[in-house]
């Protein structure tokens, strides 16, 4: 990205004796009227020229520029599209790739015919073609970039082959207008960000070969009702289904170890989760403003509670800590008003910050690392205050066996 965002740039010669010029080297230099490549390029990487639409004049021989396309010297490679005003594209069938970014931003394109001769898809192939709207990706084609589609914003249908075996990250990022997909059986992974912010995604389907969904996978998916999580699937990335609020149910499959931070936070209409045993940790604000919650079991086998991990379950009518959760972390569970009790299990040891701020139920302490007198929550010598609860006292003296205060203790 050497000149990019130059946009004074008025004029520029690329001298003979340059070999190599970078993606993006000349993006959005838009004053620029023209650029030549001279005959000593003999390698580029990934579209040096996305966001530039001055005239490109092509002297090297390790390269083909024709009908403002840029290919390789075989025309196996599309490198560059580079006509900003069509509309339609048919890829010539002697293309095998489409390289990084090679259609990016090109606004104007509405559809576009991908041939059988092409294997792979490169990242940031199509991002920010806002106005494709339909795309059948052909047998051929086993792995879809990083980025691929992003931001194509009125993409409303794709079809994925049966050879794709991976979905790149934010592979459909920002794709708004994209209503469902059917992901085939080839694919063992989603990347992170894969369908972040799909608006319009109301069901998808997650075949059984898959068994890793990314970080924010499909975060703010607003509109997804409905998912299957199969049961080879065994991680659940950082805010994969956050801010989801239209998914009322999901089914964790046994196998799943832990759940991620913010892996379902702000999905407000989630009614009901099942934790299977096989979960050991639940992350920092993994159910965080799930509202409408009313139940979940934490298994047996949870030995942390992250931080936030139920603040803001304010439905959430009760909740067993089980013995053997060792760890719980700050503002834990925070907002839950209709939580009406807790029990510490004497398997606690460790409590990060203060677990019950903002919350006013009847809390019991069995922990021997602990001490709970008079609506306090000590150390278990009493020199540090963790959590003050008389929400209506109006005095209190701290005691002289205090040292240390906690974070949000008086919260």
């Amino acid at each position: 990205m050497a000149f990019a965002d130059c946009k004074s740039l008025r004029s520029l010669v690329v001298p003979d004796g340059v070999t190599s010029i970078g993606k993006r080297a000349f993006s959005d230099c838009t004053s620029l009227s023209s650029l030549v490549l001279p005959e000593s390029v003999g390698n580029i990487i990934g579209n040096p020229f996305s966001g530039w639409d001055g005239e490109l004049k092509c002297l090297s021989p390790y390269f083909i520029y024709d009908n403002k396309v840029l290919f390789d010297k075989d025309k196996s490679k599309i490198i560059a599209f580079r006509d900003k005003k069509t509309t339609s594209y048919v890829i010539p069938d002697y293309v095998t790739s489409i390289g990084n970014g090679a259609f990016y931003d090109c606004k104007s394109l509405r559809n576009i015919v991908i041939p059988d001769s092409v294997t792979s898809i490169g990242d940031s192939a199509f991002e920010g073609c806002t106005s494709l709207t339909s795309l059948v990706i052909p047998d051929s084609v086993t792995s879809i970039g990083d980025s691929a589609f992003d931001g194509c914003s009125s993409l409303t249908d794709i079809v994925l082959p049966d050879s794709v075996t991976s979905i790149g990250d934010c592979a459909f990022f920002l794709c708004e207008s994209l209503i469902s997909i059917v992901i085939p059986d080839s694919v063992t992974s989603i990347g992170d960000c894969a369908f972040d912010y799909c608006e319009s995604l109301r069901s998808i389907v997650i075949p059984d070969s898959v068994t890793s969904i990314g970080d924010g996978a499909f975060d703010s998916c607003t509109s997804l009702t409905d998912i299957v999580l199969p049961d080879s699937v065994t991680s659940i990335g950082d805010w994969a289904f956050e801010g989801c609020g239209s998914l009322t149910n999901i089914a964790i499959p046994e196998g799943v170890t832990s759940i991620g931070d913010s892996a379902f936070s702000e999905c407000s209409s989630l009614t009901d989760i099942v934790l299977p045993d096989s979960v050991t940790s639940i992350g920092d604000k993994a159910f965080e403003g799930c509202g409408s919650l009313t139940n979940i079991a934490i298994p047996e086998g949870v030995t942390s509670i992250g931080d936030s991990a139920f603040s803001g379950c304010e439905s959430l009518g009760s909740l067993v800590i089980p013995e053997g959760v060792t760890s719980i972390g700050d503002s834990a569970f925070r907002g839950c008003g209709s939580l009406s009790s807790l029990v510490l299990p004497e398997s606690v040891g460790n409590i990060i910050g203060n677990p019950f701020s903002g919350w006013d139920g009847e809390l019991k302490c069995l922990s021997p690392y602990f001490i709970y007198d008079n609506k306090v929550l000590f150390d278990k010598d009493k020199s540090k205050i963790i959590a003050f609860r008389d929400k209506k006292a109006k005095s209190y003296a701290i005691p002289d066996s205090i040292t240390s205060i906690e974070n949000g203790a008086f919260l």
